[in-house]
């Protein structure tokens, strides 16, 4: 796969995660946001904090960087402090897929 490739491969990830987010995540409240539910990590924010650990620890890897622990659902106080982390980790790849 030569780089345009998997940059346009990423360029679809990330429009999926956005539409995700405003489409499935911002309409819910805070409840069922936060529900536990026994299926996978337990809820829906426990479910996006996995989906920004994977990105990170991947990206991380493919830079040749040390693998970050893994976050925790709990240090995120709300869905605010949450997309502004995913929007960190989400620059930082785009960063890479333009070096």
């Amino acid at each position: 796969m030569n780089a345009d490739a998997f940059r346009h491969v990423y360029d679809y990830h990330f429009a999926e995660n956005l539409g995700l987010w405003e489409t499935y995540i911002t309409p819910l409240s805070d409840d069922q946001f936060t529900y536990p539910i026994a299926y996978s990590l337990g809820s829906v924010k426990n479910q996006i904090v996995h989906l920004i650990n994977a990105d990170d620890t991947w990206f991380c890897g493919l830079r040749g960087e040390a693998i970050p622990e893994p976050l925790s659902p709990a240090d995120f106080t709300d869905r605010a402090a949450i997309r502004s982390h995913w929007d960190a980790v989400d620059a930082r790849m785009r960063a890479s897929l333009t070096d």
